[in-house]
């Protein structure tokens, strides 16, 4: 058995979520299974990694009952503090496979306290931003926008239980960026997504981040959906 400083230090480093066995077209395939602010989303797992993955499984199975034994002679606010400290490590776990999944993994290296990997110190203060605002979100979240090809804005914006696109445009100086930018409009538009109606675009004039502007605009954006 181990001690009880390494047993929540070893349950630390396993990634949230579960392994999922799910069929597929009559072939059984493992899937990462794990909840984000209410959606539950599903990473597959490479064929060689499956073995990895069951035996982590069992792992965090057997470091979870040692974790149960050694909370029975905590007091619940001794428990809940360490429960805490190990799913907000574990969580950061998942956000570092999730940000690995996606192109140009390297970009992201900012670790939210919403628990995403993003790509700019921007985003990080926008994320943080939308949580101080108490909006559920979700960052990067695929949208489809034709057959097997998506897009992810900036941030997708759950409001009255209807889903809202947010992109924010912090390079407004670049040509390249801004060409690249009008080409995903285009996808918006021919899905038939409006600014001001199930999307929102803020911007920066070349003088820095204006968090106080960008907060008016995100709750006027807010107020015309309630």
């Amino acid at each position: 058995m181990y001690t009880f400083t390494q047993v929540i230090h070893e349950l630390s480093k396993i990634p949230d979520g579960r392994l999922q066995v799910r069929t597929d077209r009559s072939t059984l395939r493992y899937f990462y299974r794990y909840s984000h602010y209410g959606l539950r989303f599903y990473l597959p797992v490479p064929d060689n990694l499956v073995d990895t993955a069951l035996q982590l499984k069992q792992r965090r199975q057997e470091l979870q009952d040692e974790f149960d034994y050694y909370m029975k002679y905590k007091t619940d606010k001794e428990a809940r503090r360490y429960r805490t400290w190990i799913k907000d490590r574990r969580r950061q776990k998942l956000a570092r496979i999730i940000a690995d999944h996606r192109l140009y993994k390297n970009h992201y290296v900012y670790y939210t306290p919403h628990g995403d990997y993003v790509a700019s110190k921007t985003e990080a203060m926008i994320s943080m931003l939308l949580m101080l605002m108490g909006i559920t979100f979700h960052y990067e979240l695929p949208l489809e926008v034709s057959e097997k090809q998506f897009i992810r804005p900036d941030f997708t914006l759950i409001i009255n239980g209807k889903r809202y696109y947010y992109e924010h445009l912090g390079k407004t100086y670049d040509p390249t960026y801004m060409a690249n930018w009008l080409q995903r409009l285009e996808q918006y538009h021919a899905n038939n997504i409006y600014e001001k109606d199930q999307l929102l675009i803020t911007r920066e004039d070349g003088n820095g981040l204006d968090l106080l502007n960008i907060r008016q605009q995100i709750q006027k954006f807010i107020d015309s959906k309630m």
